[in-house]
């Protein structure tokens, strides 16, 4: 009954959201306190002089928890341009018990990515918020990978959990706005999800100058996979204006549905 009385009274006013955002933010973090406590209980009956404690993967999620909390709040404090998701990261990562909307690693399952990326790939994820996405395609697949996000916190909290997962020397990320964004080199791979506009209006441009842009970053015969917002689906205008990239990228149709069909997946090939 209780689950039920608070969806219900979360969704009857949206004004109630944001506190409905913090409440599940603090039953995140208690989680992780909790699964890192009953670690160290356990680990008590076998610790020995060794520090066994210290080097336990599920115990430092307590610390890597608390420094992404350090940085949310220096964001509010600190950052004056729009947040999304109201100051809370908008990809999760369950790998990490990292709290978000977008969970990264379902979508990395769901979107097939382990078919078109290999270690062989130099990946750029654009738009990439705290850079989850390229982190599981190092961590999946021992590519390289690049992000970059106009949110240097974000980015921040990406860097802390690429080091969690030692994966550090594999992912790099830059705060830049796309505009300002200079390739130091062709990408094999490049990540568009639901980027090729932006709620915060800093990067609104034509379906066609957007994939002049990911042409632009591409190697000879690379891939763009890419993702619509939820609101591309089934409207003329949004495939009107795919048709006329044919010049620049090869594709089949759509590769998957996702979300209900509120969102489509395609994988475009660079000509």
């Amino acid at each position: 009954m209780i689950p039920v009385f608070v969806r219900r009274y979360f969704s009857a006013d949206q004004r109630r959201w944001p506190l409905a955002l913090k409440l599940s933010s603090r039953l995140n973090d208690f989680g992780v306190k909790m699964v890192a406590l009953s670690r160290e209980l356990m680990n008590a009956i076998y610790a020995d002089d060794r520090g066994l404690n210290d080097r336990d993967p599920v115990v430092r999620l307590r610390g890597l928890n608390a420094a992404i909390n350090d940085t949310l709040r220096r964001q509010a404090q600190e950052y004056k341009s729009y947040t999304y998701f109201n100051g809370y990261p908008y990809q999760g990562l369950g790998l990490l018990n990292v709290f978000g909307d977008r969970l990264a690693d379902p979508r990395f399952d769901e979107y097939e990515l382990r078919k078109f990326i290999s270690e062989k790939d130099n990946v750029l994820d654009i738009g990439c918020s705290c850079g989850f996405i390229a982190l599981m395609a190092a961590y999946r697949t021992g590519c390289r990978a690049h992000g970059i996000d106009i949110n240097p916190y974000m980015i921040e909290i990406g860097r802390l959990c690429a080091d969690h997962l030692n994966v550090g020397s594999l992912v790099s990320l830059e705060a830049v706005r796309i505009q300002e964004y200079a390739a130091k080199e062709p990408f094999t791979v490049v990540l568009s999800f639901a980027t090729h506009w932006t709620d915060d209006e800093n990067y609104r441009v034509s379906i066609r100058d957007h994939m002049e842009r990911m042409h632009s970053y591409l190697a000879p015969d690379g891939l763009l996979l890419f993702e619509t917002h939820a609101a591309d689906p089934g409207q003329a205008d949004f495939y009107a204006a795919m048709e006329t990239v044919r010049d620049l990228f090869s594709w089949d149709g759509v590769f998957k549905k996702t979300e209900s069909g509120l969102r489509e997946f395609y994988v475009m090939r660079k000509i």
